[in-house]
């Protein structure tokens, strides 16, 4: 990795807060999307707070506060003259980027693995690295996200190996996981 020269380099004070800052926004815009807040905005177009919390059944100042601050550092919502929260133009972009057709109406890919099934591995870490607990024993990744994941991630193999296996004349497979 190149070194920034001393001009580029962030002062360890932005550092430290752009890091702080975009940890806070992925676990923002990961729960936010769990509960249906952009599938909701997706579909209904712009939203006061009390319409999305009585819609999603939400605590209104709980989404208030998530709301203004997805808002005021990432681009992805905007808040109109009226107080409602809608998504921004490149919100729409990130949104067609990331989403994907169900019968509902389209959902939405934010991080999944990533950010909400090792939520339980990275706030024990620590005592992961202290030997204190095991991963398996005590220490587990919410596997149902995880699960989906890697189905939707090798559901776009499959046609591919399948050709693989019928050129190879292969008469049988083995799945080890991932």
């Amino acid at each position: 990795m190149e070194d920034l020269s001393l001009d580029e380099r962030p002062t360890p004070q932005q550092w430290f807060h752009r890091l702080a800052t975009h940890y806070v926004e992925a676990q923002a815009l990961f729960h936010l999307n769990s509960v249906g807040v952009f599938e909701h905005l997706d579909r209904q177009g712009p939203s006061t707070v009390s319409g999305l919390a009585s819609s999603l059944g939400l605590v209104p100042e709980v989404l208030s506060c998530l709301l203004f601050y997805v808002a005021g550092v990432d681009g992805l919502l905007e808040q109109d003259d009226e107080g409602r929260y809608g998504i921004s133009s490149w919100g729409q972009e990130v949104l067609e980027r990331y989403g994907k057709e169900s019968a509902d109406g389209r959902v939405f890919n934010f991080f999944d693995v990533r950010v909400g099934a090792y939520g339980p591995v990275w706030s024990d870490l620590s005592r992961y690295l202290r030997g204190e607990i095991r991963y398996g024993e005590g220490l587990e990744r919410r596997g149902e996200v995880a699960a989906d994941a890697v189905y939707k991630v090798a559901a776009r193999f499959e046609e591919a190996l399948t050709g693989i296996a019928e050129d190879l004349k292969v008469s049988a497979a083995v799945e080890v996981g991932v």
